[in-house]
């Protein structure tokens, strides 16, 4: 009776080790697949504000040239005001989405709540908008991303 009786209480330590093991194991691989919905989400806000930082570059060179082709001051000023204005616009509709990727990326105490506003207000941009913000509140409305981001 004694020889059954150890081993069944050195199989019980083995088995709870294993069991352990693999919750801890569980855990890693939960947190390895939030990081990687966090960086896939952050990379999506780069890409998309990086498209819009390149059409303000574009707009000011398209536009702001065909002023000196005239040769008039007025239509010069204009032109160049005018590629400058939408510029500008392009650039202050792409900041927002650069600063809520680097946010995301650097994981950022803040950049969830950030992130969700970005996405309501991307909803009404449609169609890339809307994915990405329906893509953008998919991802941060899961329990798990929550607590990855309230332990920070």
């Amino acid at each position: 009776m004694e020889p059954t009786i150890r081993v069944r209480s050195q199989r019980w330590p083995q088995q709870a080790d294993e069991r352990e093991f693999q919750g801890i194991l569980r855990r890693y691989e939960m947190r390895e697949q939030v990081e990687g919905r966090i960086r896939t989400l952050g990379g999506l806000y780069l890409a998309v504000s990086a498209v819009g930082l390149l059409a303000a570059c574009l707009a000011f060179v398209a536009i702001a040239p065909w002023g000196l082709l005239t040769g008039d001051p007025t239509a010069t000023a204009l032109l160049f005001g005018l590629g400058g204005a939408v510029a500008v616009v392009l650039l202050a509709l792409s900041a927002p989405g650069l600063i809520g990727g680097l946010a995301l990326l650097t994981r950022r105490s803040w950049a969830r709540v950030y992130a969700m506003v970005l996405a309501a207000v991307l909803l009404f941009w449609f169609p890339l908008g809307t994915i990405l913000g329906t893509y953008t509140l998919y991802v941060l409305l899961q329990p798990d991303i929550r607590c990855y981001f309230e332990q920070r």
